[in-house]
């Protein structure tokens, strides 16, 4: 065994199901993978494998190698120090002061609120400090890496890890619209990123059907398809209602 480059050869993570899991989670993670890209947000090269015995594979590729090289990385709970296994040490509005502070760019504000939109509409509520990163570029500028460890999650207690706007459990459009204020994000581009990201939330059942079919149960689309509507219909513009963590 040996971590030299190999000329030729990629760096890729391969992800199992853990012993007390399906074999689905991995599709899941594949199909979240594929709406990251339809959502026009940045994710590695990721690939699913079906194996025998009914097991299967979730590979993506490492952002975090060049020709050989290591790029200098750190994640949000490094930048800031915060203790990512506490739910709540951080919320969205320190992320997007976070990714200011060290990217030095308003503009990766906007790709930050871009990212809390989809964690918000398609469940993903492992969000928490350690799952978010900066990488640096090859003139020492700062900016978000791309988008990984995204999949369905019921979070703890059902919590988002990190809230919007002092909501973790029922975020509204309101909530997120207050937040792109925060990203200096104008509001009507906030509602356009917000109503296309549901766009593509509403259609999740359909589009792992047509990425892994039948590797997810039926009872499983059904369940996260129905968590995901339910965040999608707070989003929606018509949406009355509220609540505080």
């Amino acid at each position: 065994f040996t971590t030299a480059v190999t000329p030729g050869l990629e760096a890729w993570l391969v992800k199992f199901p853990a012993k007390e899991e399906h074999a689905e989670v991995c599709a899941i993670e594949m199909v979240y993978a594929e709406c990251l890209r339809m959502c026009g947000i940045e994710t590695p090269d990721t690939q699913y494998f079906r194996l025998p015995d009914g097991l299967a594979a979730f590979a993506s590729k490492r952002f975090d190698r060049r020709d050989g090289l290591r790029i200098p990385m750190q994640s949000l709970s490094a930048f800031t120090g915060a203790n990512y296994r506490s739910p709540g040490v951080l919320d969205y509005v320190n992320f997007l002061r976070a990714t200011k502070m060290c990217t030095n760019d308003v503009r990766e504000m906007a790709v930050a609120f871009e990212r809390a939109v989809f964690n918000v509409a398609f469940n993903n509520r492992d969000d928490h400090p350690k799952n978010f990163a900066y990488i640096m570029s090859q003139d020492g500028q700062w900016k978000l890496s791309p988008a990984y460890d995204v999949t369905f999650c019921e979070g703890p207690g059902g919590y988002h890890q990190m809230d919007v706007m002092g909501e973790a459990l029922s975020i509204s459009r309101t909530q997120m619209l207050r937040l792109a204020e925060e990203a200096e994000v104008p509001e009507d581009v906030a509602g356009r990123m917000i109503d296309g990201i549901c766009d593509v939330a509403s259609r999740f059942a359909t589009i792992a059907e047509s990425i892994c079919p039948g590797a997810i149960t039926p009872d499983s689309l059904r369940m996260v398809q129905g968590c995901i509507d339910q965040n999608v219909a707070r989003l929606d513009r018509g949406y009355v209602g509220g609540g505080r963590r």
